[in-house]
């Protein structure tokens, strides 16, 4: 699972996913959010936290179904549903789907990795995750780039990005 890459940054720099019944070992911390997810036809719910220290109901030690870098994390947060400053509902834009959630971070790490050229990100997408990809061009490099038009974007802009 690719969201076990940010696992080695210190506590205030990410975030973990768990799922119920799974409780923070820092006292008096809850989710930072709380949303559905489906995989394989089931629905299920998972819940974001800060840090890295979990533990279920007895008391048995337990690791995260993933990671994400606060950057991320914060990246994501417009897109989840729920309610703005002056209480106007906000419609969730964040897939479902467990496998597009993941696929997108992923093509975000890729989208700033030093190590891609961005025809080739492009190029490796499969049909059925254009849309995941999409979402992911939109987060790093704004809402006018998308699959189509990625090979033209200058590389050089995401370390901008990042310095932000």
């Amino acid at each position: 699972m690719s969201l076990s890459n940010a696992a080695s940054l210190p506590d205030h720099q990410m975030v973990s996913v768990v799922i119920p019944g799974i409780h923070s070992d820092y006292p008096n911390h809850s989710p930072l959010s709380v949303l559905e997810v489906s995989q394989d036809g089931q629905t299920f719910e998972i819940h974001i936290y800060r840090g890295r220290k979990f533990s279920d109901n007895e008391g048995e030690a337990f690791t995260p179904l993933g990671y994400l870098t606060l950057r991320e994390y914060q990246l994501f947060r417009p897109l989840l549903d729920g309610v703005d400053e002056s209480g106007n509902e906000i419609p969730r834009r964040l897939f479902v789907e467990w496998e597009k959630i993941d696929y997108t971070v992923t093509f975000m790490r890729k989208l700033q990795s030093s190590e891609f050229d961005n025809a080739e990100i492009a190029a490796s997408v499969p049909d059925e995750m254009t849309d995941a990809a999409n979402l992911a061009i939109e987060l790093i490099c704004g809402p006018t780039w998308n699959i189509n038009n990625l090979p033209t974007y200058p590389n050089n802009s995401y370390e901008e990005i990042a310095d932000e």
